[in-house]
């Protein structure tokens, strides 16, 4: 079933030769795409070091309801971008469920995570991670609308540098950070963690908003992107306010939501080393 015409499949095929220096995307009709197809979308994201791998399925869903953009060459798939609600609807009533507490305490706030940004090597260094990057958090952007993300090392920090998006340092929002990923730290025996992925380490240093800086060992870290500061810090305040500045309780209490709502739709939470 389509979902609504707001939330159509957003699909790109490329205008002129795919060897142009410049390369212009036509907005198309969405096609039906057999599974082989998705498959291939799914081996070619699971062989990308820094990208999380999802089920063939689980990229469909995404793009069927809404939530990814495609680039189709001759019915293959040469490029997908997709986000997902992660602090919403959803789990909104199950966090105040589980929490004990009626849904108004609840932040409004809609939170929505960048995932998947995948590009076939061929087409890459034309921008078009970004251009199909915008129509899609276009359909979502409001003004109580946040958008995080992560990259293991620099991945698609230059395209959300380029956003306007900008790195927190894991501990002045660790509140927030904690919506997407899973700790394998138990919390009740020390401060918890940042993300370690690949043998990274989470970045933790003054915001950044450009990697331009010559020298500096960017990739080496693994980094949580928000696309409003503002935004975010009052997210953090709200949620702070609402387990009483008990992290690990918030730690918790989101598990439990995670488990019970985000798993089923097969989201997959960023899991830290132990």
């Amino acid at each position: 079933m389509m979902p609504s015409d707001n939330l159509r499949p957003l699909t790109y095929t490329l205008a002129g030769s795919p060897d142009a220096s410049e390369t212009e995307l036509v907005a198309i009709a969405p096609p039906a795409l057999n599974l082989a197809a998705w498959e291939r979308l799914a081996a070619s994201v699971a062989q990308e070091p820094s990208l999380t791998p999802f089920p063939a399925e689980t990229l469909r869903e995404r793009w069927e309801g809404g939530h990814a953009t495609l680039l189709l060459q001759d019915h293959e798939i040469t490029a997908y971008i997709s986000c997902a609600p992660v602090f919403s609807e959803a789990t909104r009533p199950k966090l105040a469920s589980v929490l004990g507490v009626s849904g108004r305490y609840i932040p409004s706030i809609e939170v929505f995570e960048s995932l998947t940004g995948w590009t076939a090597p061929s087409l890459r260094k034309r921008n078009i991670s970004l251009r199909l990057r915008q129509p899609l958090l276009a359909r979502f952007d409001r003004p109580e609308c946040l958008f995080i993300g992560f990259t293991a090392g620099l991945g698609a920090s230059p395209v959300l540098s380029r956003l306007g998006w900008q790195v927190a340092p894991w501990s002045q929002i660790a509140y927030v950070g904690s919506i997407i990923e899973n700790s394998t730290v138990d919390c009740a025996s020390g401060t918890p963690r940042g993300w370690h992925v690949h043998g990274l380490t989470p970045y933790d240093g003054p915001p950044i908003r450009s990697f331009s800086e010559q020298g500096r060992a960017w990739a080496a870290f693994c980094y949580f992107w928000i696309s409003n500061a503002g935004l975010a810090r009052t997210l953090e305040h709200q949620l702070i306010e609402l387990v009483g500045a008990d992290l690990c309780k918030w730690r918790g209490i989101w598990g439990q939501v995670v488990e019970s709502v985000l798993l089923d739709r097969g989201w997959i939470p960023i899991v830290l080393d132990a």
